[in-house]
């Protein structure tokens, strides 16, 4: 799969992934508003209820194990076809869902197809564009990766306020219908397919096991406590599994994921430093609107109006970023982005009930900057150490542990706030605590990220 050249066909290929992205993290997120609504609608409890959500991020990390292998056997126009048909017919069975089961039947589809197209988006920026296009390509990519599910639960709740939560899945239904006539229509069917081994199952199950029984534990860990059975089972079968699958890897004369990527020093410092700024912000987000409603007495609308300065300013900030990281050095862009990021998470940890909201709204919009700035450039600047063959591979492992991470960021933060509540902490300066101790945990993380940064980062 590839092309000799850079042509219209390409940039079609490249708008249209983005959008399946971008619309995929959207259904994603936009639910979680939606929840009391689905649960009272079918009859179920929040402990059903959240793996609408919780299992669309399993399914999806364990679905970006498999994107490698596929992509060298389809053509790019075959592998987004089936990705956008999975995504709509997903779409179609919620909107259409009669009971639970069938919503999560949807659910799942949606999360298969959003799975398989994260990694290919980022291996198209490389593979398809020269050098000085791929960090803005990739800034453009930021903004579906990081932009979108930020904008998902507004979204998600405007339209469940006026028209039901079924109208969010109409919404996409008719953005997944558009984008796959345009694929069928505008996307060249001229790429090759390179030969390639029989589909492993093995690999398959235990990568499956291994991301999953991980990711597991890290999304229950904050809501079931660090002795909880299903922490300490998912975690030990995650941990035999991925020790399995690599060990495996190593045997196979073309492996699911060619663990050559580990080899690149560049593409070890990049995947580090994602990790990082994934769980630095992805927590936050979550966060943020909690300290502003329950330390700060602000509104839903409050917290909107503090992360809607952020999100404009995420917009414009992903393809800028990759634009100068094309135009200058990475470090240069890497560094002063860091700095904002590490300035913008210790202003939001620090400021205590005393904060005013335009004061906060500052920082947090500083915070973003960063991470928009960093998104983009950190993807392109790990891929860019792998040979072509390679670049699959390494897009798949990318996504996969940088969605880990964040999973990781937002336990730990959940941990924090809930190991630092409780009856013994009263009063106003202490009710700030629990929020701060979470926001202490995403500055470090930060810091770790752009330490990274300045110690590895050469060019």
């Amino acid at each position: 799969m590839g092309v000799s050249r850079v042509g219209r066909g390409a940039y079609v290929l490249f708008a249209i992934v983005t959008l399946d992205v971008g619309f995929g993290n959207l259904s994603q997120s936009g639910m979680n508003t939606m929840l009391p609504d689905v649960m009272s609608a079918f009859g179920i409890t929040i402990e059903t209820g959240q793996w609408i959500t919780t299992g669309f991020m399993l399914v999806m990390a364990i679905s970006m194990s498999p994107a490698a292998y596929l992509y060298h056997r389809l053509a790019a126009r075959t592998y987004v076809i089936v990705s956008l048909l999975l995504a709509l017919c997903g779409s179609v069975f919620g909107l259409a869902a009669p009971n639970y089961l069938c919503l999560m039947a949807g659910r799942i589809l949606q999360a298969i197809g959003t799975g398989l197209s994260i990694p290919f988006m980022q291996t198209v920026a490389m593979e398809f564009f020269p050098p000085g296009r791929q960090a803005t390509l990739m800034g453009v990519a930021g903004i579906a990766l990081s932009f979108v599910p930020n904008i998902g639960p507004a979204v998600g709740g405007i339209l469940n306020s006026f028209f039901g939560w079924r109208s969010f899945f109409a919404l996409l239904i008719g953005v997944f219908a558009v984008l796959l006539a345009c694929c069928v229509a505008l996307v060249p069917a001229r790429q090759p397919v390179e030969a390639q081994d029989r589909f492993d199952l093995p690999s398959f199950i235990l990568s499956s096991m291994g991301f999953g029984g991980i990711l597991m534990c890290l999304s229950q860990i904050g809501y079931q406590g660090l002795s909880s059975a299903v922490v300490l089972v998912s975690l030990l079968v995650g941990l035999v599994s991925l020790v399995a699958f690599f060990r495996r890897q190593k045997h196979l004369a073309n492996p699911f994921m060619d663990l050559r990527v580990f080899e690149s020093g560049r593409f070890c410092t990049g995947l580090v430093a994602s990790c990082l700024l994934f769980a630095c912000y992805m927590g936050a987000v979550l966060v943020i609107p909690l300290y502003i409603q329950d330390v700060l007495g602000g509104s839903s609308l409050d917290s909107a109006f503090v992360l809607m300065p952020s999100m404009l300013a995420a917009l414009v900030v992903n393809p800028l970023a990759g634009w100068l990281a094309d135009k200058t050095s990475y470090r240069v862009v890497l560094v002063a982005f860091g700095a904002l990021l590490v300035v913008g998470s210790a202003g939001c940890a620090l400021l205590g009930t005393g904060a005013d909201l335009p004061c906060l709204a500052a920082f947090q919009t500083l915070r973003i900057i960063g991470v928009s700035g960093l998104t983009g450039p950190l993807t392109t600047y790990a891929l860019s150490g792998l040979s072509r063959k390679l670049s699959p591979s390494g897009s798949s492992a990318l996504a996969i542990l940088r969605q880990m991470a964040g999973t990781f960021g937002t336990a730990s933060m959940v941990l924090c706030v809930a190991f630092f509540s409780g009856p013994a902490l009263t009063g106003a300066v202490l009710a700030s605590f629990p929020y701060q101790a979470a926001l202490v945990f995403s500055c470090a993380m930060g810091a770790l990220c752009l330490a990274t940064i300045i110690a590895k980062v050469r060019s």
